[in-house]
């Protein structure tokens, strides 16, 4: 077999007939180059279809040029959009990604996390539901920037407008007349602590409750396994409380929560009112099409990119460092009535 031949810049040095420097200073833009020796350089890089190394290029500037990505669960088409944000915006200044699928696993989770460590990545972006910052820590450590900033704030530090889209979708649960509420999130039974976003979430729940003097109960249901969904809804509405209101608490849940819902033969908005965390063409195409409360996750992504690039010397946006984490919105369509 063939040897296999990587083109290197001597090659097109000696293609063009000038002299390595001179190649180099071409393709870094570094320095000006006559326009018959650049035009000969960029001929003999097209014809030999150079590509300049990577690793070269780390070596001499002690840079990996690499940002760890860790998303919790790729299955979520939510986390692909979240994604796509993000590695345009890194692209766009020729940084590679590592992408890692946490699987809602924190084992898994803490193995990529220092795997990360090891690739000496130079930023590292997870999602706001992250919540083991704990093996954050040695990020911080070494000065690698971490996003979104906001998880090392106390609870109590955030702006409360990201949470605007949540307040209104419960004042309206409240205002229609629900006083028993449920939400059912995705949780692993060994989750080692609730997120910070989803405590928001809850805090959310509780302020519109105080706002309208309702008395009434905020049943929260775990679910690890998507099986789990209808005999755990069948018992909340055989109790004295009932909820007439259910909230997918996050993207993953709503799937379940509905056929859970179908399964028990239950209309929508007639029996019971359906609020979901996440939008998509198909909670719009959905009959009756379902409220959500929205985050624009392409968006976020963008923003956590930009913000990472500001800390890392390579954008000079102050306004990009300067964007906080973008808000919900409530969308108001056909599952939610009067109870």
């Amino acid at each position: 077999m063939a040897e296999t031949h990587h083109v290197t810049l001597a090659d097109v040095a000696r293609a063009a007939g000038v002299n390595p420097s001179t190649v180099s200073r071409v393709l870094n833009g570094r320095a000006p180059v006559r326009p018959d020796t650049r035009a000969r350089i960029e001929a003999a890089t097209r014809r030999l279809r150079y590509h300049p190394s990577r690793s070269a290029r780390s070596l001499a500037s002690a840079r990996t040029w690499t940002v760890g990505v860790l998303l919790p669960d790729l299955a979520n088409l939510m986390h692909t959009e979240f994604l796509r944000g993000a590695q345009r915006t890194l692209q766009a200044r020729n940084f590679s990604l590592f992408i890692c699928d946490g699987q809602l696993d924190p084992a898994v989770q803490e193995a990529e996390l220092t795997r990360f460590l090891e690739l000496r990545v130079e930023g590292l972006i997870v999602t706001r539901s992250f919540t083991l910052t704990g093996l954050l820590e040695p990020f911080v450590e070494a000065g690698i920037p971490v996003e979104p900033a906001e998880l090392f704030e106390p609870d109590e530090g955030g702006p409360r407008d990201r949470r605007a889209g949540s307040l209104a979708a419960f004042r309206h649960l409240y205002a229609l007349g629900h006083r028993d509420v449920a939400v059912f999130v995705h949780e692993r039974a060994d989750a080692p602590v609730r997120s910070r976003e989803m405590r928001s979430r809850l805090e959310s729940i509780a302020r519109a409750r105080d706002e309208h003097g309702v008395r009434g109960a905020v049943h929260v249901v775990p679910i690890g396994d998507p099986a789990d969904c209808a005999p755990r809804l069948r018992a909340l509405l055989a109790g004295d409380d009932a909820p007439t209101a259910l909230i997918a608490g996050n993207d993953w849940m709503t799937a379940p929560l509905l056929g859970a819902v179908q399964e028990l033969g239950l209309a929508i908005p007639e029996d019971v009112s359906i609020v979901a965390y996440g939008d998509s063409r198909w909670a719009a195409a959905y009959r009756p099409p379902l409220s959500v409360i929205r985050y624009d996750y392409h968006e976020e992504g963008e923003t956590l990119a930009s913000r990472l690039l500001v800390r890392l010397g390579e954008a000079a946006d102050a306004a990009a460092s300067a964007r906080g984490l973008v808000p919900d919105e409530f969308l108001e369509r056909g599952s939610t009535a009067v109870p």
